[in-house]
């Protein structure tokens, strides 16, 4: 990213660039101005003269401090032609007066780096020093000037030396003015003393010639002070000049170094731009193989879509059969138990019938005993009775015969007759009687064999009934066993299936969700993408909008600012080529979001999927809880039949029981007969 923010203020680099080279440029005119006659106020102070150690420091540091700051920046300041030259040596400084701006002209060029060398540009004039020294000066002027400057002098090379006192530029003394004439003075003595001055004042007074002697030697003395103080003045001046001397040449090597580095950094940085410009286009390429990627990653995602919702299809289908096939086997299971229950019922009412025919035949078979034994009785008491009242009738007419007359022997044989015909009507009656009887015997033995014929035939029925129900019940209970095996290996087949379907479902919204998560880093650095593309493209408009209004300042600097001004027209036309990169960047940014739309719509479809197969898992857990009603179902099917072979067991064992009991009866009742 650092490249991209060194690319991003390329023109601002370009910008600063070309103030400090016009900096230069006034710094060179003003250095070639004739310095012969300064204007320097006599009020203006001199600054405190720097070391040239700490201002060598202070170069340096300002040199690396500004190669530190050109470092985020880059310009291309030559063309292609000035790539393909070797190095050249840098060029001594041009005295080629150039266009000197005033102070007022170069706000517009106003910067960082330019305002630190207009600054530079104008210490340079204040540090011009007035090399013009006096010629003479009063005796006086130059001792009550010479204290401070004196003792500043004398201490020039001290550490403690005021350099403001020595910077002061020097001021012609007054011209001298004789002294009034005194007492003790000699006309034409102040001037120059000579030897007839001498003469005369040894021969006025020793005192008076050793107090002008001192007064000479005081005044030899302090010219001597004052021409070393012009001595060391001029010396600290000398060495000020050259250390300033040293200092312009070190800080215009300097700047010639700083030039060649801007230069050298930007052909690295035109390189880097060329680099940068691959590398969005590498960017651009990736992108666009990345978007076919995501296509068809959506593309295979689409067609999975539509595989899981053919599978969910299916599934629904075959969840739909299994609900069908369940409701008919309910619907089987719950006619059978309905059948079972009629069955049972009928086996019911035929085990109360048989009880009832078994009563009703003991009891018909009681009561026929009974009629039998009371009509042979009657019977027998009968004939008894007839047969009695036949010996007393027979009895009497053998009396009779006896005692009565012929006369009435007549009567009693046709009597007699009579009552033989009438015995023999008796016995016919009593024969008809008995076969009246026989026959009834006879036919209450046929009804009697007929109803155990019937019940015979009936309970043979109902066993033939009670096997063929107990077999359909068998039967049933087979396919019943075979159904709930079916049922049973269907279901763990369905519960497998749905468990493998679950376990894909689970994995595949697994590798949903993956997908997802990736869409949305994807979408975040589409969009992280798109906010730097925004920021370069605003970036860039400022770049343009600052080499728009550097333009007009730009061709008006001569034939390298020409050059600069044709190297930037390279710059607008890579800039123009940015620009068009810009824009199908915006497209493809709009393509992007439309694209990351589209996905955002695909999240929410899957997550509308996600939220059906949660609610076929749902379902899939209630129809899991129906087959666990069907098998608890299935088990009370189970136990209804354990019941009914247990009723079966019982039934063979009470047929048992009566097949014991009836075995001694079969046979026919005897019947006795008169």
């Amino acid at each position: 990213m650092d490249s991209d923010d060194s690319a991003a203020s390329e023109v601002a680099s370009e910008a600063e660039y070309e103030d400090s080279f016009v900096a230069d440029e006034i710094e060179e005119s003003v250095e070639t101005v004739p310095k012969s006659k300064p204007t320097v106020p006599p009020t203006t102070t001199r600054p405190e003269p720097i070391p040239p150690a700490s201002r060598l420091e202070d170069s340096n540091a300002y040199a690396e401090d500004e190669y530190e700051e050109d470092d985020a920046y880059s310009v291309d300041f030559e063309d292609a032609d000035d790539e393909a030259k070797p190095k050249q040596a840098p060029s001594p400084p041009r005295r080629v007066s150039s266009p000197v701006r005033p102070i007022a002209e170069d706000t517009e060029y106003y910067e960082a780096s330019f305002e630190d060398e207009s600054r530079l540009s104008q210490s340079l004039t204040r540090h011009i020093v007035d090399l013009s020294v006096p010629v003479r000066r009063d005796s006086r002027g130059s001792s009550a000037g010479a204290s401070p400057l004196g003792k500043a002098s004398l201490n020039a090379n001290s550490p403690n030396v005021n350099l403001k006192v020595l910077s002061k530029p020097t001021t012609a003394p007054p011209p001298p003015v004789a002294p009034p004439p005194g007492p003790g003075t000699i006309p034409g003595a102040w001037a120059m003393p000579s030897a007839a001055t001498l003469a005369l004042l040894e021969k006025e007074s020793e005192a008076s010639l050793s107090l002008l002697l001192r007064k000479v030697e005081s005044k030899y003395q302090d010219e001597l002070e004052e021409l070393r103080e012009q001595n060391a003045l001029l010396t600290w001046k000398e060495r000020e000049l050259k250390t300033e001397l040293r200092i312009q040449r070190e800080e215009l090597k300097m700047r010639k170094t700083r030039i060649d580095k801007k230069r050298k950094r930007a052909l690295e940085r035109r390189k880097e731009n060329d680099e940068l410009i691959v590398k969005l286009k590498n960017e651009a390429e990736e992108l666009q193989n990345r978007h076919r990627t995501t296509e068809e990653r959506l593309d295979l995602q689409i067609r999975e879509n539509e595989q899981l919702r053919a599978t969910l299809t299916e599934a629904e289908n075959e969840r739909r059969n299994v609900e069908t096939r369940n409701l008919a086997l309910a619907e089987k299971l719950q006619t059978t138990l309905s059948d079972f229950h009629a069955l049972n019922l009928k086996y019911e009412d035929a085990v109360q019938l048989r009880l009832d025919a078994e009563k009703k035949v003991d009891d018909l078979v009681t009561q026929h005993r009974m009629e039998c034994e009371v009509l042979t009785h009657k019977a027998r008491v009968d004939v008894e009775a007839m047969q009695k009242t036949l010996q007393d009738e027979r009895d009497a007419r053998v009396a009779e015969r006896k005692t009565l007359p012929d006369s009435h022997r007549a009567v009693v044989d046709a009597e007699r007759e009579r009552l033989e015909r009438l015995e023999t009507q008796l016995t016919q009656q009593v024969r008809t009687m008995e076969a009246q009887l026989a026959r009834d015997t006879v036919r209450f033995e046929k009804e009697l064999a007929l109803a155990w014929e019937a019940k015979r035939v009936a309970e043979e029925r109902a066993e033939k009934r009670l096997h063929e129900e107990l077999t359909k019940i068998t039967r049933e209970r087979d396919a019943l066993d075979e159904q709930r095996r079916e049922l049973l290996l269907s279901v763990t087949k369905t519960s497998t299936r749905f468990d493998e379907e679950r376990g894909k479902l689970d994995l595949t919204r697994e590798q949903l969700e993956v997908k997802r998560l990736k869409l949305v880093e994807e979408r975040a650095e589409l969009d992280a993408r798109a906010a730097y593309l925004e920021d370069r493209v605003h970036r860039l408009a400022q770049e343009e909008s600052v080499l728009e209004a550097r333009k007009g300042e730009l061709t008006k600097l001569g034939r390298e600012t020409f050059e600069k001004s044709r190297m930037l027209a390279q710059k607008m036309a890579s800039m123009n080529d940015l620009r068009a990169e810009v824009e199908r960047l915006r497209a493809q940014q709009v393509e992007l979001q439309s694209r990351a739309k589209e996905n955002a719509l695909q999240s929410q479809q899957m997550q509308m999927e996600r939220a059906a197969l949660e609610k076929t898992q749902l379902q899939l857990q209630h129809e899991r809880l129906l087959v666990a009603k069907q098998r608890a179902q299935s088990r009370q099917v189970l136990d209804g039949t354990k019941k009914l072979e247990q009723l079966l067991v019982q039934h063979k064992a009470l047929e048992q029981v009566a097949g014991r009991k009836t075995t001694p009866g079969s046979g026919s009742i005897p019947i006795k007969t008169s």
